[in-house]
């Protein structure tokens, strides 16, 4: 955590507007009485106007006021950094105007967009106006730790209690409050500035303008705590509004029937498919994935692209989207919208009689989508007698890629998503387990085909791009799944090479029992990470040697990034990867593979507190549960109807004292002998849900207990369980933070 510093004891900005507000000379102590400032608080407002001073922002200590030039050394944010390596930021300074200063100085080139940072303004250029102002790099800013915070009131004191896990059941203390403006229950942007008078202290960097118990609060949360870029700037949509297509050779094939298959309430459509027999091979289909054209609208360097790197992808909510791109863009220009003609960037393949994908050929084209299905409609479609002969060939078309990819072997894997449906006032009406059609998988497998298609493009033309890789996963986590596997019967074999089908295997023969869920999950958490790299090496959870994101470029900034690399290897125009795209390839594969990281997690959060805030009314009722996962303190468990995840404290399972066996992973009591395995089926009951943090806790229904030994001895079981430490049960109720 950044070391706090006196001069943050008040929001610069509200400071220096406050002097300027009094329209001259102002005193110290007229300073503290508006600010409610008292003891300590006056002398770090002291130094903090001394620093000021320093800065040129002010003149004088005791007195002050603005001069009427640029100060000498000001904080600015970087804004822009053009194609030629210029950097330009935006003075963070009140009552000055906000034109563009370039930065120069040999650290200026380590400098990305967004960055705080402190300028010193060269010799002469004080009096300057507009962008030709040049300042010298004077000091980069540490990034602040912040967090989200609830306000609480409470016999005339207020103060506030971070949101996250890791800050649960703090209290800070607020160095700058507003006392008429905060009520019980809002939401704040904090900056955490260490201890106060023996408390942990916090200043208010942003009132949400929401309250914790709004319909919206939960996504707000996620998108503060995990820090995703959400608002646009103005000069950005504005460039949004001008924007026109980069002219180039077009394929015309809007006499094709393509269709779209997308979830019920998308708001944008980058994919759209078609089929046909192949004329010249029977039993061969022609499939055309067609993907949104991105790249003949943003272009390179342009401020759109620089946000829409930094972004990395779109980021998905139960209430809303924080679309990578402008709307603009992702729901008008680039979205293939039905009866509208549209620009697209096509890959047709020859789907053989056997399923498997040859003679890709990508090419630019117009496109017009006739058909706009829902993923339900579509399922509803391939269940009747007569079709459309379009569908049906494209339906067609896929049973036979499906058979190939059996063949081929990918990790099956049945891990069922939440489905959070809202209502009218944006509230949780219903939570389900979303259902996984065969419409679902005709659509991946399709995208699939397109991806490998455009990897092995550029791996023939020997084309810098990002590779979308996922490594076998390593040894250590192997090791840890065998053992879970032998504590719950089931084998694992680990041989010289590892294949996905080591782990279908595994996962078909448990396919008929309560614990197969939990068994895909142990399966999916001991895969490694997906990442975005320049080395292809091949995709181990879909069994391909090649694999390239190319089919969703509105919403992953890498499918852009191929895009570009298609377009220069293949001469399709002059919007290509630039050189200096190509130098920064193995940069932004880290950096978008960190966003979607982060996305990921915020996602997880948001579902997590929908769940928990949709389960706060049912506290005390019984569940149907299976145990995922078992540790010292307690054990894990998911709910069959709806998937929620939960733990259950040692405390709450029984009155027996408990060991955890490390090597069979099993939970024993010492005295009445009861046990508890991965992948049981257990009754509990709710005892708490944190809409806060996500957090829900249950107790145990055990069966019948047997009758505990009176005056055995406690911790000490039998022979069998020498040298494995006991856990006990806490003798005080839980502490505030578990709340």
């Amino acid at each position: 955590m950044p070391k706090s510093k006196s001069r943050e004891i008040i929001d610069r900005a509200a400071l220096l507007a406050f002097i300027k507000s009094r329209g001259g000379a102002v005193h110290k102590r007229d300073i503290a009485k508006a600010f409610n400032l008292k003891g300590t608080d006056k002398i770090h407002l002291k130094a903090q106007l001394r620093d000021l001073a320093e800065e040129g922002l002010i003149a004088g200590r005791k007195t002050t006021k603005r001069p009427d030039m640029m100060p000498r050394i000001f904080q600015a944010r970087v804004s822009e950094i053009t194609e030629d390596g210029m950097v330009l930021a935006i003075p963070d300074v009140v009552g000055f105007d906000h034109a563009a200063v370039e930065i120069t100085g040999p650290r200026a080139d380590h400098l990305s967009n967004h960055q705080l940072v402190k300028v010193r303004i060269l010799p002469g250029q004080d009096d300057q106006t507009g962008p030709k102002k040049v300042g010298l790099l004077h000091k980069i800013s540490e990034d602040v730790e912040s967090q989200i915070g609830v306000i609480v009131r409470a016999d005339g004191k207020i103060w506030a209690e971070p949101v996250s896990r890791k800050g649960r059941g703090q209290s800070l203390h607020l160095v700058n409050p507003d006392m008429d403006k905060l009520r019980n229950g809002d939401l704040v942007e904090l900056e955490i500035l260490g201890r106060h008078r023996g408390q942990s202290a916090a200043r208010i960097i942003e009132h949400l303008g929401t309250r914790l118990d709004s319909p919206r609060a939960v996504s707000m949360v996620a998108i503060h705590e995990h820090q995703i870029p959400h608002i646009f700037a103005q000069e950005l949509l504005t460039e949004a509004e001008h924007l026109g297509a980069t002219s180039c050779m077009r394929e015309d094939l809007t006499y094709l029937p393509f269709a779209t298959i997308d979830p019920e309430d998308a708001r944008d459509h980058d994919d759209a498919l078609y089929a046909c027999p192949a004329p010249d091979d029977e039993g061969a289909s022609h499939l055309y994935v067609a993907i949104a054209d991105v790249a003949a609208f943003v272009a390179t360097g342009s401020l759109i692209d620089h946000e829409a790197r930094r972004r990395g992808n779109s980021v998905y909510f139960p209430d809303r989207v924080v679309p990578m791109l402008p709307e603009r863009l992702s729901t008008d220009l680039c979205s293939l919208k039905q009866g509208v003609e549209r620009l697209a960037f096509v890959c047709r393949m020859r789907i053989g009689a056997d399923g498997t994908a040859s003679h890709p050929k990508f090419m630019r084209a117009r496109i017009n989508v006739r058909d706009k299905f829902s993923y339900e409609d579509a399922q509803a479609l391939i269940h009747q007698d007569t079709m459309p002969d379009h569908f049906a060939c494209l339906l067609g078309t896929y049973r036979r890629m499906d058979e190939a990819r059996k063949k081929r072997g990918p990790l099956e894997l049945e891990v069922p998503e939440h489905k959070i449906r809202l209502d009218d006032d944006g509230r949780v009406a219903e939570i389900n387990l979303r259902e996984r059609f065969e419409a679902h998988k005709l659509v991946e497998e399709c995208m699939i085909q397109a991806n490998v298609a455009a990897g092995a493009i550029l791996t023939k033309h020997l084309q810098p791009a990002l590779y979308r890789v996922h490594e076998e996963p390593p040894k250590d986590r192997l090791l840890n799944l065998k053992t879970s596997f032998d504590a719950m019967g089931l084998p694992l074999t680990l041989g010289n090479r590892i294949t996905p089908n080591l782990f279908n295997r595994a996962v078909a023969r448990m396919a008929d029992q309560p614990q197969a869920r939990t068994i895909s999950e142990m399966v999916l958490r001991c895969q490694t990470q997906a990442y975005y790299g320049m080395d292809n090496l091949g995709h181990f959870g879909l069994s391909l040697d090649v694999y390239a994101h190319f089919t969703s470029p509105i919403r992953r900034y890498a499918d852009l990034m191929v895009h570009r690399a298609l377009i220069r290897c293949l001469k399709l125009g002059p919007d290509g990867m630039t050189d200096k795209d190509m130098e920064a390839l193995e940069q932004v594969g880290t950096h978008i593979s960190k966003t979607e990281r982060t996305a990921m997690a915020a996602e997880r959060d948001s579902i997590a507190r929908y769940v928990a805030a949709h389960m706060s009314d049912r506290i005390g009722m019984q569940f149907e549960a299976t145990i995922s996962g078992i540790a010292r303190m307690g054990l894990f468990v998911q709910l069959v109807d709806n998937g929620a995840e939960g733990f259950i404290p040692i405390a709450k399972i029984g009155q027996d004292y408990y060991v955890y066996d490390e090597q069979t992973m099993v939970l024993r009591g010492e005295q009445a002998g009861l046990t508890f395995r991965l992948g049981e089926d257990v009754t509990v009951r709710l005892e708490e849900a944190a809409p806060v943090s996500g957090g829900l806790r249950f107790s145990l229904i055990l069966p019948k207990e047997p009758p505990l030994r009176r005056g055995a001895r406690r911790g000490h079981g039998s022979s069998a369980n020498r040298g494995r430490r006991p856990v006990r049960p806490p003798k005080r109720g839980p502490k505030r933070g578990d709340k």
